[in-house]
Formats: C-alpha cells, structure tokens, sequence
C-alpha cells in the first residue's frame, strides 16, 4: 500500500536471511531455470538501476557491488527483495524491487511471472506516485514481453489490466505495454473482439484532449502550437498502433467494431485542425482498403472523406490518392465510381462538401487520365462530362477552375483528345461558356498559379494588361482549342468559334485573328449571310472596339470589312448607312495611332465615293475624333533634344539614340482625313468641299485640339488660293522658308541655333564647374562637408542639358497635304468671291447641285486667324500663323470679301507693336522675342497692298509701326526699310508726311552694318521721288548727306584694319562654305555690307550724287564745301587725301552746281561758217581735258571740256570792236593782209584758255595747265576718252511667261504678252528705234534690225538702262527653233526680268546660263484662270497687285529688298523693278568681277584715262602732276593704311583736328556725326559762304570752288 501523504518512506532492514531470495526464484522457476545463466559482465553489472544498487548492496550488507557475478549470485539467494516487493512496504523498497525484478526478468528469461506482477500490480494505482506508477509499468511492461505467448490467461489478465488502467500521464507507458503485450498489434489472442473498442474508446479520449489542449493554446497565445503535446503524442501512437492491427488482423476483426472505428476516424477527419491527425486517419483508410474491405454503410463516408483530403490538402494528396486508387481496384470499383459521380451530380450544402466535389473531381480525372497498365476502371466520357455540367450548379470558382484544369487534360493530351473528338461537344462547350461567364462576373476568389510555359506567360501577360480575368488555365484550353481549329478536318470548329464569340473579352489576340479570318473565310458578315450586318456588328464590338487588342488584328478585321463595305455600297442603302454607323460610330475614341490612321483612310474612301448620307457619318466621325478631348489626344509635348536630336553642318538633323519624341496625336490623323476629303471634293463636290472647309475651320480655331491637328488644318487653309477669276485653287508652296528660319524652324537654322545654345550651356557648366571647384577647395579646411553638389552633376554630365526642343512643324514641308496630291487646276465651282451668278463663266453648266458653285467663307478664315494673334496659345500654332499668313495675304483675289477682317488684323498688329504685346516665344523654341516681329512686319508690309480699304490715318500709322521698327528690335530694320520702301510707292504722302523723323531714325541705324547697304538703296530710292521731300529743309538735306558721309567715315575709318583681314575676293567668297553661308542668309544675319563692299561703297556715293542734282539750282552752292570736306579723307597720320571716287563725285558737283543742263554737242556747222583755217589746242587742267578749236581768221572758238562725269561743249564768237580809223596796223596785220584774208592768223587758241584760267597765272608752276602734245598719240588718247561713255550703262533683259509655260524654248518662243505685261515695258522704259542709235545698245544691232526694229530704253544723268526684249525680237522657230539668237543677249544678261504669267513657280534653271545672277520674278497676285486670262482693268491699275521677289544664283549675296517677297501695284510697279535691276545690275558687275579684278564706273574709267594722259605728259616733260591730289588706284574698301603722298603740293601742315574720331561707338549718328563736326569747324547748318575754314585745309581750298565761284 503506499503510504499516506507527508509520511516518510519507510527504511527497509539491512539484513536479509541469504536463503530467502533464492527460495523465491526457485519458487518462481518451478525449482529449475528455463535457460543457461547469462554470464555477469561489467556492462550488464553497471546497467542495474542505482536505486536498485544501492538498495541492493544495503540490504545484503555488501558495500561494494562492482562485481556482478558475486551480486547475482548473492540475490538469487536472498528471498528479501520479493517480500520488499509486496504491497506495505514502502516505495523506495517497492521501487528498488521492482526495478531489481525487471532486470533480473530481462537477463533471466522466467515462465510464472505473473506471480511478481500479482505482488506489483497495485504500483500503477493511479493514487501512487508518478515514479511509482513509471516502475509498475515497466515491471509490467517486463513481465508482459517475457510471459508465455500460450499463457492465454495470463495474456488476457495482462489485456484487463491495461485496458482497464487509466491515467493520462502514465498513458504512453500503458500503451507501449499494449503494444509489447499484442506483439506491435501482430497477435491479439484472446483479446480480439475487445483490442478496437478499446482503441476506438482512447482514440476518441486523446482527440478530444488534444483538440482542447489545441484550443486552449490558440485561445491564450493568439497562434496555433508550435511544439507537439502529450495528448498528440498518444493520439498518433494510438492510429499508430491501430494500424498495425488492422494491417494483421483485418480477417478477425468484427465488422461492426471497424464501422465504429471508421466513424471515429471520419470525425476525426472531419473535426481536427492537425494535418498529422488526418494523415494517421488515412493510414488507417488505406489499411482497411488494402487488408480488407471498407463496409458497404461506410463506403461513401469514407470516399468523400478522402475526396476531400485530395483537394484541400496538398501534403497529403499521394497518401489519399494511394487509398484512392486502392479503393478502385478493390471490389468495390463499381460502387465507387458510382459513388463519385454522384458526388459531382449532388450540390453541395458547405464548403466541405464543395471541397469534396472537387477532390471526387479529381479522382475522377486521375481515374479516366491515368495509364490503363494502372487497372483503373473505364468511364464514358460523355457520362463524366455530363456529371462535370451537373456540378456547374454549385456558386464556386474554384470548382470552375478545377472543371478546366480537368477539361485542359483532355484537351491537350493527344492521347485523351482521341477519344473526345468524336463525342458531343455540347456539354464540353456549355461547361467552358459557363466557367467564362463565371469569371466575367468576377466572382472568383482564386487564381491559378503561374503558368511554367514561356509562350503561356507571355500570353497570359497580354491578356492580364488587357484587363482578363481568365486564368491560365483557361488561356491554355483556348490556345489548344485555336489549335485544332486551324486544322482543316477539325469537326468541332463551328462549335468552337461560337466559344470564342461568347468569350470574345477574353480570347488571346491569335485566337481573335482566327476568329476574324474564319468570319473572313466562311463570308459571315458579307450580305450572302442572313445574319451579316450581326455578324458585322458582333466583330466591331467585341475585337475592334477593344483598345487592348493589337493593331494587326484589328486592321486585318478593318479590311474584311472594307472588302464587306464595296459589297454592300451595290446594295441597300439602309443597309449600308447602318453599316457604316456601326463602323464609325464609336470609333471617335479610339487611340490606337494606326488602327486610327486606317479608320481614317476607310472614312477618306467612303467620303470619297459615297452619297451625301455615308459622308455625314464619316465626317462625323472625323469631327468627333477630332474634337474629342483625351490624355491620347493632347499635344504632343516637345522633348528635349539634348540627348536624341543632333543636327549636322550641312542642316540636317539625326537622332543618336532612340526618339523621345511623342508620336503625333489621334486628332492628326483625323485632320488629315478631313483635309484629304477636302482637296478630294476640290473639284467634284462643292457642297461636300464646303462643309468638310467649315469643320477644318473649327479644327484649326480649337484650342482643346492638340497642336498638330490644328497645323494640319492649317496647312491647307494657308495653301488657299484664288484665281483672276476668284476660282480656288492649292499651292504646295508658301515660300516662307527664310521667314520660318528667324524662327528657327529650318533645318540650317535650327541646327546653328542648337550649336549656339550647346556653346553656351557649355560655358555655363563650365563656370558652374570652376565655381563649384573653387567652394570645394575652400571648404577642404574644414572636416566632414559634404560634395553633393559635386557628385550630383557628376553623375550628370556637365550638369545642364541643351533646351531645344524638336518643332511640329518646319520649312519647307515637302508633305503639306498628308501625302495627297493637290489640284493641278483650280476648282470650276468653288469661288473666294460671288458677286452675282451671271459673272461665272464656266465651259460646262453645273450637272447637280453637288457642282453648282459655292463661295467660301474667307472671311471666317481670318476671324479664325486674329484670335489667335491677339490671345496666342500654343506656340506651335502661332509660330505657324506668324510665317503663313503674309504669304497669303499677297492673294488679293482669295480676300476680295474680307475688308473688314482685313482691316482689323492691322489695326491688332500695329497695335501689338505699339504696346509691345505680341506673344514672347518659349526657351525651348530657341527663338528671342524680337525674332517674332520679323513674320508681324512682314504681314503688315503685305497689308500694305490692301491701302484703297485704309483711311489715311490707318497708312499713317502703318508707316509709324515700320519706323518703329527701326531701332526697336533686334533684326527688323532691314525689313522695315524694305517696307518702308514699298510705301514709298504704294502710299507717299503718308511716308511725305512721317519723312523727317524717319530720316532721323535711319540716321541712328547707319552704323549697323547689315542695314547699310538697305539704308542707301532706300535713300536712291526716295532721291528718285521728289514729290515726297519737296518740303525738304535744309537740316533735311544735310541729314541725307550726313547718313552717306557717316557710312564713308565708317569705311575708312575700317582701312588700317583691312590690311589685317584677307580681301574681298579671297576671303569672303573664296573661304564662306555654301552650307554655311546658307545658314547665315536664312537666319537673317548675312552681312551683305561686309560682302559686296564695293557695291556698298559706291551706292554711297551713288545716293551723293542723285541727292545732290535733288536740290534745288538755287540752294546747290550753300552744299559745295560742306560735301568736299567730308569727301576729303584724313589718315591716322593727319594726311588729307582724296579718293578716286570722291574725284569723280567733286566732279560732278562742278557741273552740275549751278546748272540743270544735260551734256552738250559740238556745233556741226563751226568748221564751214567760221572759217577754213582751224588751230586746235588741248591741254590737262585738273581732271579735265580742254581742248579749244579756234578759226584764226574769224576768231570763233569752239571749246571741249572732257572731265570724268561729262563733256562740255561751248562755242565762242567774239564781238570785235571795228578799231578806229586812226589805229594803224599792226606789222602782223600787216603780213596777215598781204597774204589774204583767208590765211590771216588774228587769234589762237591759246587766246581763249589765258583768258578763262588768267587768275591761276600766279599760281605755282604745279598749278598750272599741261600743253598735250600736238601729234597722233594724243588724238587717239582723247578718241579713245570720247568713247567712253558718261553714263554707266546696264542691260537688263525682259521675259514674259504665258499661261502654263514652262521651258525655256517656248517661252523664248513668245511674241507678244498680256496687257499688264505690255504696260510694264511702257513704263520701264521708252520705245526707241535700233537703227542707228548712237548710245550704247548693249549688243542689240543697229544697223540690221536683227534684233528686232525696237526696244526699249530708259537713262538719267548718271545711269543708261537698255532692256532685252525677247518679244520685241524676231521669232523664227523653222530656222531657229531654239531661239538661240534671243537667248544669246538674255543669257549674257546679270539680270532678268520674268513676268511670270503661267501660274506655276518660277524656278531659276529654266534659263540655264553662267552670267544670269538675279531673276526678278513678277507674278501676279492672282493667277489666270483655267478658262482665260485675266482682264486688266483700264484707268484701275492700282488695283492690280504683282508680287516681287529676287531670285538670285546660289551663293550670291542677298541685298535687294524684293529677296523676301514683296507686292506692289501695277502704277508701282515699272518703276519698283527698274530699280531693283538697276541695283541688281550694278551688284553683278562687282560680283563678276570679285576674282582678279575690280568693276570701273564710267566716271572713274575717264578720270584714269585723264590721269594715264597726264602721266604720260608729266613723265616725258619730266615735270610734276599739276594736280595735287592723291589717285587712290582702287574702289574697294580694302585700302593701303597710309595713302600715297600728295604730289606737286608740297608737305601740307598736320593737324590734331584733323584725324576722324574712330567708329567705336557703333551707334553714332549721321546726327552726332554732324554735330561733331560743328564743334570742329562750324555750324554744319550754315552756308559755304560763312563757314571758317580753319588754316591748314589747303587741299579742300583747292577742291571747294563754291567760294570763288
């Protein structure tokens, strides 16, 4: 008995009777061992327990048990230790015995020890203590193994103990002496009937525990346990054991106890949350299935239980399908099957049960799947199938998603595909839409995992950003199912694609190709089928409408409905409208660029070809698309083109690295389906023309339309033109390209601007750099500051990036209409102007009111336009209108009905440039706010032809705005002069009146090199005006003057660093690449100044001379000193000289001063009424050559003065006074009459010059006139001067283009021209008669009429113009068919002027030649119409405009003001071009002779014949020059840094006063530099006759004759 608590154990006695012990194991033994004693070693010695030891050795009174044998032997002779065994003694002795006992059990094998067990039992009472109970059951646990297998008894007394023992901590003992009792379950005996429900009894015990054990954790530490528990220990080594049993037992065991225990199980399986406690539980299925067989009652339980375990747990899936699989095999196959089809027909009420649909699934697809050599049973497929539909009732994806997973086997095993192709595919296909329709509902919660295939998650990518929500799965059924269907003998493929139309969302892009080419092949959307237009529709709604499907797909599904569209045009109407609806109608959304652009090229065709109906629905829907507002439809924002954009030194641009650039936006394509409508209806629809030109309107005027739509637009709205019959018309060409460079939006400009801006940024990382490097080294002092700074551009480059970004649109535009040809001919129904219907002429009258004329409304076009100047947004747009809008503007006829748009548009530019508010361009335009004023000036220079609809206070204030020009801006003096220019024709009096502060303004501008030259020609011009200064002042004169001395000053003052730079010839046009001076011509920046310096030079002296002969006779003398002063140049070293230039122009003052007269001629009739006997005299006086022809008798003279700008011719006749009759003669007289009147000598002809030169007797002898030599040489010298004219003659030919001529032959081949032509030559020139002209005719023949009997002709004081007239010439094409005798003087000609009447553009080759410089091409504003030429309207001429512009040889220098295009009127317009050719002229000569030479005016070519005669004469009289002027040997600004000393005059005193302030202060005025000299010498303001000539000026005394005159 134990004892009680808190008693202590009771101490055994020491000594114990040595005969006891072994009395009881011969008691035991039956008085014999059953075995051999096992020998006592060490080891087995030293596994006795130490409790036992210890008692053992205190009990028998051994202090040492190290040798066993002596123990042993001691014990089996000690009846003690079975007496300390019994019940009543106390633990510790109980204990030690008990454990002595089992030791001895195991090494002693004995029969009988039940007997020991009988006096132990009460050990495992469950009121004893622990270690108490643990040495009872190993007792018991001894006792058991070592008992007598046949001790049926026994073994049964043992089975009642163990069974009917229980206590939780002592369990695992208990149950391991079950185990040993049962043999591991391999022998029951007697304990058969009783082993399950004593299993089943615990096993229903410890899973109860264990699950509150479980759920007791989870409640308090939040998380299911980590470690195993006691009670989930038992409970696995009972299914453990269990399973032994039933493995070796099966046959004995009740049936009903395995019911039991299959119950238990199954709510084990059905109740735990331990995936261990439902694998133990499928152990014992399988063991039951496999050792036996599972009770008919028990069958469905258990397969739905193992259905269950296949689908929700994946570590137990072999062991449940192994069970599964074995239960197939079984007997009971039949009801098996028969079992999981049912499962699939039943719907389940939970999750468990939906969960045992989907393993029975499952097992059913490894049953029908798997290889027969594994003896599975046979299934119909069209009875699992069906039972597959039947389970669709259940609201569960994941069951969908398994039923595909089952169907993909099918599908895609060759070898399970046999056997379904052949069977009704009706459930297969109802199955997949279902599954389909389930996950279109979004119903799912699961999705597959990743498909392993490439080509699958490539697929499975495309579908899942397009939006789908199949599953992989899915994706692989429907890719085997397009599979099969491409397959010709496929017999499911009908089925098949109605699948994929009810699953369209989802379909892969190749499925849905299959899908339209099947549409395609079997002709389901042509009318032939009944359901076409559904079919139709059902394929735009599902594939094309779908944003996410390829645009390959949705093209090829386009052009099977184009090829449905040419059908269907031959049919219903109704039915082609709805058709067509159903294409376009919701189509305007679409971003796809090229599914877009085709749509657009569909709706084109249909507009093109179809009725009034089909073209308002495309035209609908390019409206809506292009209206429509979308983050596609933005405009394309420009990218920086730092790291793509690269532009080349020849213009060109190219992109280093792949483009960053947006592509054009959806609206664009839309617009160019609107504008290829419009050029298309140009001429066969006038209603449709119209309609598609008010939508572009809108398009262009929409700013919620992005920028390139609205350019597109525009590009044809600004390519509008209209005949003289008001006819509309296209253009290619605007003609804007150097318009389009200011801002740079050339290729040449665009790319110099980005070299600029890459130049600077440079410079600018590189000071950031030096910046940055010197803070670092200050900051290396100090410890632990950062370089952030540093390292962040670093990783940045240079740290800043050029700003340019690529433009939307650039000059030229080779494609302005999107790549459609443009109407050669302009349109016979559509008119910019209808005044009534009786004014059209056409050939033919209008066949339907698509063709009866139609007017545009032009004047929407321009209200369309102002806003957009007046409220600039997009910079694209208003860069766009600034560079279009003059060159149209040029087109009268187009805006005949628009005055009041007219004439607002200039009331809001000249405002803008008043107030300064035009719109400034953004950085990465690369444009400067002042480049935009050079497109504005240029439209109002166009505005200027509109003058008739302006009031006088509207052309005031447009001359106030171009003068404004002058200096306000960067850039725009050279156009505003040009403008300037124009108004001078076209508006005088308000030029008259704005005159003076314009001379002003042009006066502070002259030192600005590139409008010099623009200056001057502007001041020849306005010198050829009188009507405009005949109010002129004095100070007015002098600050024309002033202008031209200022620019000379500026020239010379240049001369000491010309020596530094190369000449003319070889620098400027031998090193200046073409490309670049290209570059520079465009940009504004060609310095023409710089580069015809000659021209430039000379015009100076030019505007000199003509301002001159301008004043009044009366007022000329009061300018004579003050224009020699500043002719007479001063070096650095105080030296005065003079240039051969200012030689000549001093000259001509001298004539022309005090006389208005032209050249003279000798009197033919001075030889026979004078007398026979003529002495003649000449002699150098200056630069003159005077000659006196005296008739000795008579005393009549007759003198020639030759000097560079002109001879005169006086005659003398002497009024002798009859002498008194008391004079006697003289002893002369005397010889004179004895030899006869007629050989009398009275006066000689040196008579005369002493008379006239007697004050200049006095003077040195270098003063004094040089006798010419009386002999041949000196004729021949003074024949050759009379040859050379006084005027500087030029040749200008004339060529008149008829209507659509183009080649040279036939134009040359022109006789006659229009009467705007024939009015020109009227007013070019003067009709004058060849044959026998005596002027230089410029290679025209004068003897033969060969050249034609007329031509004509003009001429001033200074200049000689004679025109080559191809039609004034004979016309012979039998013998000279190429006209080869007109072009043998219009081919040798600089200049040429066209009257370009065919209506084309003129281009420079068609007159090949190497000396045609400069084509002045003049075409009029309106082209003639396609049935006649225009009508010019007599006493109206200035309602006639041409447009002017100067075409010149590539490289040539740009200096005429028509070089950008101009318009003038037909009253304007004679006298505009002769100008302009003489100007042309005149810089051909320079240009022609910039290699090896120099041009010679006509003046300086007389002056150095004079000055060769006077060399000649000086150096055989071996005397000096008798003038004392320096000859300056070249008229280039090029010159020698000191000047050639003055001869004959001694050395002239220097003075300080006399050198020239230099030009360093670029803005000096003609105004400051008058001012200048007032403060040196005197009031410029005064006259010649009281100014002071300070005392040194010798050489302008000499030259200044207006004081001694």
């Amino acid at each position: 008995m134990s004892p009680s608590a808190g008693e202590p154990p009771q101490t055994p006695e020491r000594k114990l009777s040595s005969s006891g012990l072994a009395g009881v194991f011969k008691h035991l033994a039956g008085g014999r061992l059953n075995r051999s004693p096992v020998p006592v070693t060490p080891s087995t010695a030293l596994s006795i327990s130490p409790v036992a030891n210890v008692f053992l050795s205190r009990s028998v009174g051994m202090g040492d048990t190290s040798t066993g044998m002596e123990l042993y032997g001691a014990l089996a002779q000690n009846e003690l230790l079975f007496q300390q065994l019994k019940p009543g003694r106390p633990f510790l002795e109980r204990i030690a015995a008990a454990e002595a006992f089992r030791q001895v059990i195991e090494m002693y094998p004995l029969n009988g020890v039940i007997n020991i067990w009988s006096a132990a039992h009460d050990l495992i009472d469950q009121s004893n203590p622990p270690d108490v109970r643990k040495a009872g059951f190993e007792l018991l646990t001894t006792c058991v193994k070592h008992s007598d297998p046949s001790a049926e008894l026994e073994r049964r007394q043992y089975f009642e103990t163990l069974s009917a023992y229980w206590h939780d901590d002592d369990f695992a003992l208990q149950l391991a002496a079950l185990r040993q009792l049962t043999n591991h379950g391999k022998s029951l005996g007697a304990s058969q009937y009783s082993i399950l429900p004593v299993l089943n009894k615990w096993l229903k015990y410890w899973f109860q525990l264990s699950a509150s054990a479980r759920a007791i954790i989870k409640r308090e530490l939040g998380t299911k346990p980590t470690g195993v528990l006691l009670a989930e220990k038992n409970l696995a080594a009972i299914f453990t054991f269990t399973t032994e049993v039933l493995r070796f037992n099966f046959p004995i065991l009740l049936e009903e106890n395995v019911v039991v225990l299959l119950e238990q199980v199954i709510f084990v399986c059905k109740k735990t949350t331990a995936e261990a406690d439902i694998g133990l539980s499928i152990q014992i299925f399988n063991a039951i299935i496999t050792y036996g067989y599972v009770p008919v009652q028990m069958l469905r339980p258990t397969i739905e239980i193992l259905c269950t375990v296949i689908q929700s747990i994946k570590n137990l899936y072999e062991a449940s399908w192994a069970a599964m699989r074995n239960l197939c095999r079984s007997s009971l196959t039949h009801s098996t099957v028969s079992i999981l089809l049912d499962i699939l027909h039943e719907a389940p009420q939970n999750q468990s049960q939906l969960n045992t649909v989907r393993g029975a699934l499952m097992v059913m697809e490894n049953v029908m799947t798997f290889d027969k050599t594994e003896n599975l049973p046979s299934v119909p497929f069209a009875i699992f199938i069906d039972a597959v539909q039947s389970s669709l009732g259940i609201n569960s994806s994941r069951l969908e998603s398994e039923i595909l997973r089952t169907l993909k086997v099918f599908i895609l095993d060759q070898r399970h595909r046999s056997m379904i192709l052949l069977e009704d595919w009706t459930s297969f296909i109802a199955i997949l839409i279902h599954c389909t329709r389930r996950y279109l509902e979004g119903s799912h919660s699961n999705r597959d995992p990743e498909p392993k295939s490439k080509s699958l998650r490539f697929h499975a990518s495309k579908m899942e950003a397009s939006g789908s929500i199949l599953p992989p799965t899915f994706l692989e059924i429907i890719l085997k199912l397009e599979e099969l269907c491409r397959e010709e003998e496929f017999p499911q493929k009908e089925s098949i694609i109605d699948f994929f139309i009810h699953i369209h969302a989802q379909l892969p892009d190749s499925t849905v190709e299959l899908v339209v080419k099947t549409y395609d092949e079997k002709r389901l959307c042509y009318p032939s089928h009944p359901n076409w237009l559904s079919n139709s529709k059902q394929l735009l709604d599902f594939f094309f409408r779908s944003p996410s499907r390829p645009s390959s797909t949705r093209l090829h599904l386009l052009i099977s409905l184009k090829g449905v569209y040419e059908i269907v045009d031959l049919m219903s109407k109704s039915d082609l409208n709805e058709f067509l609806t159903a294409i376009f109608g919701g189509a305007a959304s679409e971003s796809d660029p090229a599914v877009m652009e085709a749509l657009v090229a569909f709706a084109v065709e249909v507009a093109r070809h179809g009725d009034q109906e089909p073209f308002d629905i495309v035209v609908k829907f390019l409206r809506d698309c292009v209206l429509i507002v979308s983050p596609s439809n933005t405009s394309p924002s420009p990218k920086a083109a730092s790291s793509p954009l690269r532009p080349t030194n020849s213009g060109a641009i190219i992109q280093e690295s792949p483009p960053s650039v947006s592509l054009p936006s959806i609206n664009n394509y839309a617009a160019k389906g609107l504008v290829s409508i419009f050029i298309h209806s140009f001429c066969r629809s006038t209603e449709k023309a119209c309609f598609v030109f008010k939508e572009l309107l809108q398009l262009a005027k929409a700013e919620t339309v992005s920028a390139d739509a609205r350019l597109t637009a525009m590009k044809l709205l600004f390519r509008l033109r209209s005949d003289c019959e008001h006819a509309i018309y296209l253009v290619t060409s605007t003609d804007s390209k150097e318009l389009a460079a200011s801002l740079c939006r050339t290729a040449a400009s665009f790319a110099e601007r980005y070299h600029a801006e890459d130049t600077v940024q440079s410079r600018l990382a590189k000071a950031d750099d030096a910046s940055s490097s010197s803070a670092r080294s200050s900051r290396s002092a100090s410890v632990g500051q950062p370089l952030n700074r540093t390292s962040a551009r670093s990783a940045n480059g240079n740290g800043r990036a050029n700003r340019l970004a690529i433009p939307l649109w650039m000059e030229p535009d080779l494609d302005p209409f999107s790549s459609e040809p443009a109407p050669a001919m302009a349109s016979q129904f559509l008119f910019s102007y209808l005044e009534s219907q009786s004014q059209l002429t056409t050939q033919t009258e209008p066949k339907s009111v698509l063709c009866s004329p139609q007017k545009l409304s032009l004047n929407l076009w321009l209200e369309a336009i102002i806003p957009i100047l007046q409220h600039p947004g997009d910079w694209e747009v208003y860069s766009y209108v600034l560079v279009h809008l003059g060159s149209q503007l040029t087109n009268h006829t187009l805006f005949h009905g628009c005055i009041p748009q007219i004439k607002l548009l200039r009331n809001v530019l000249c405002e803008q440039m008043k107030v300064n508010s035009f719109n400034e361009p953004p950085m990465a335009s690369g444009a400067k706010r002042a480049d935009v004023t050079i497109p504005i000036f240029h439209i109002l220079t166009m505005l200027i032809s509109y003058k008739r609809h302006f009031s006088k206070n509207e052309e005031d204030e447009l001359v106030r705005t171009f003068m404004l020009g002058l200096g306000s801006w960067e850039k725009t003096a050279k156009r505003c002069i040009h403008a300037l220019s124009i108004c001078c024709y076209e508006i005088p009096l308000s030029i008259s009146k704005s005159l003076n502060p314009l001379l002003q303004r042009m006066s502070q501008i002259i030192t600005q090199a590139q409008v010099a030259v623009h200056i001057l020609e502007f001041l020849g011009t306005l010198a050829r005006m009188p009507n405009l200064y005949v109010n002129f002042r004095e100070e007015d004169f002098r600050t024309v003057f002033g202008i031209c001395f200022r620019y000379l000053q500026y020239v010379r003052d240049q001369r000491p660093k010309s020596s530094a730079r190369a000449s003319f010839v070889s620098t400027r046009h031998g090193a200046v690449s073409r490309g670049e001076y290209n570059a520079s011509l465009e940009n504004g920046n060609y310095q023409s100044s710089d580069d015809v310096p000659q021209y430039v030079y000379s015009l100076a002296y030019h505007v000199i001379t003509f301002w001159f002969m301008s004043v009044k006779l009366d007022d000329r003398y009061k300018y004579t000193q003050w224009i020699t002063k500043n002719l007479i140049s001063t070096d650095l070293y105080g030296r005065e000289s003079i240039e051969e230039q200012s030689q000549v122009t001093l000259d001509m003052m001298r004539r022309v001063a005090f006389s208005d007269w032209d050249e003279t001629t000798a009197d033919p009739n001075f030889v026979t009424s004078s007398s026979r006997h003529i002495e003649s005299k000449a002699w150098i006086i200056g630069n003159s050559i005077v000659t006196v022809d005296t008739a000795t008798s008579s005393g009549w003279a007759q003198a020639t003065m030759r000097s560079p700008s002109g001879t005169m011719h006086l005659s003398i006749k002497p009024q002798f006074q009859r002498p008194p009759y008391h004079k006697i003669q003289s002893p002369s007289e005397q010889i004179g009459d004895s030899k006869g009147e007629s050989s009398r000598r009275a006066i000689l002809p040196s008579f005369y010059l002493l008379q006239m030169i007697s004050p200049m007797i006095q003077t040195p002898d270098g003063a004094r006139p040089i006798l010419l030599a009386d002999d041949e040489v000196t004729r021949r010298a003074i024949g050759a001067f009379d040859r050379i004219s006084t005027l500087d003659g030029h040749k200008v030919g004339v060529i008149y283009i008829a209507s659509g001529q183009s080649q040279e032959q036939e134009i040359l081949a022109n006789v006659s021209g229009s009467d705007d032509y024939l009015q020109l030559l009227e007013g070019l020139g003067t009709l004058t008669k060849l044959k026998g002209a005596t002027f230089n005719t410029q290679g025209l023949d004068r003897e033969y009429n060969t050249d034609g009997e007329f031509t004509f002709c003009w001429r001033d004081r200074v200049t000689e113009i004679v025109f080559h007239v191809p039609t004034q010439m004979p016309t012979n094409l039998e013998h000279d068919p190429q006209c080869a005798n007109k072009k043998r003087h219009t081919g040798n000609d600089f200049v040429n002027i066209i009257f370009n009447d065919s209506g084309l553009p003129f281009r420079f080759d068609t007159f090949p030649s190497d000396f045609n410089y400069v084509n002045i091409v003049i075409t009029p504003e309106s082209r003639p119409s396609s049935i006649g030429n225009r009508t010019l309207f007599q006493n109206d001429s200035g309602d006639q405009f041409y447009l002017i512009q100067v075409i010149t040889k590539e490289a040539f220098p740009e200096i005429s003001p028509a070089a950008e295009t101009k318009i003038v009127s037909l009253k304007a317009l004679p006298q505009f071009v002769r100008l302009l050719a003489l100007n042309a002229s005149v810089v051909s000569l320079v240009w022609a002779n910039r290699e090896g030479g120099e041009h010679v005016s006509s003046w300086c070519s007389r002056l150095r014949e004079i000055n060769k005669l006077r060399d000649r004469c000086s150096s055989s009289a071996n005397s000096s020059s008798s003038i004392n002027t320096v000859l300056t040997t070249s008229l280039s600004p090029t010159f020698n840094p000191a000047p050639t000393s003055v001869l004959g005059m001694g050395n002239f005193p220097s003075r300080e006063s006399s050198v020239r302030d230099s030009i360093t202060t670029r803005r000096t005025s003609a105004g400051t530099f008058m001012t200048n000299e007032s403060t040196q010498r005197s009031s410029m303001l005064s006259t010649a006759t009281e100014t002071d000539i300070p005392e040194g000026e010798l050489l302008v005394e000499s030259c200044d004759f207006s004081k001694w005159v």
